[in-house]
């Protein structure tokens, strides 16, 4: 069957955005679709999906966000779903304040988020024992419930305290 191509607009009519006859956006624009794209799908996926489905987005991050880091942004925003992972400035999850997590089967562990090993969704808390420091962990995203601050954690800053990175003489 033999179709006519649709009749461009005339020039007293102006093309619809985003038609052939319109053109392609400006650079401006095109910038301001992507950012509403990130902050109105991408970043709220990143807060609701499963680990699994992180690691897979991780491994095409760069096609999905451009040039910029998974654990500042993916990973980052799939530890929004607990806002007191988060600071402002710190990548969560942050290493500001105790925490109580309680994991899915109803086990609750308290301790401090450590960042250096708290990677690709993965929680690792630190906290003072009898013996020195208790390592938990690692808690697979998916498997907590829950995570808020631990009682008077902010009154008394950190707990426990930070550990030394100096080396003994």
């Amino acid at each position: 069957m033999n179709q006519k191509p649709a009749a461009l607009p005339s020039a007293a009519e102006p093309a619809p955005v985003g038609s052939p006859a319109a053109g392609p956006p400006g650079f401006a624009g095109l910038v301001a679709s992507r950012r509403e794209w990130i902050e109105t799908v991408l970043r709220p996926w990143c807060r609701a999906a499963n680990r699994t489905d992180l690691r897979l987005a991780e491994s095409a991050w760069a096609d999905l966000a451009g040039d910029v880091g998974a654990r500042e942004t993916l990973w980052a925003w799939a530890w929004e779903r607990f806002p007191v992972l988060c600071v402002p400035g710190l990548t969560p999850p942050a290493e500001s304040r105790a925490v109580r997590v309680t994991l899915n089967d109803g086990a609750m562990i308290e301790g401090t988020p450590d960042g250096r090993r708290s990677v690709r969704g993965e929680l690792w808390l630190v906290a003072a024992g009898s013996d020195g420091w208790t390592d938990h962990g690692p808690f697979d995203l998916d498997a907590i419930a829950t995570v808020e601050a631990a009682d008077d954690a902010g009154d008394r800053g950190p707990d426990p305290a930070p550990r030394s990175i100096t080396m003994p003489h």
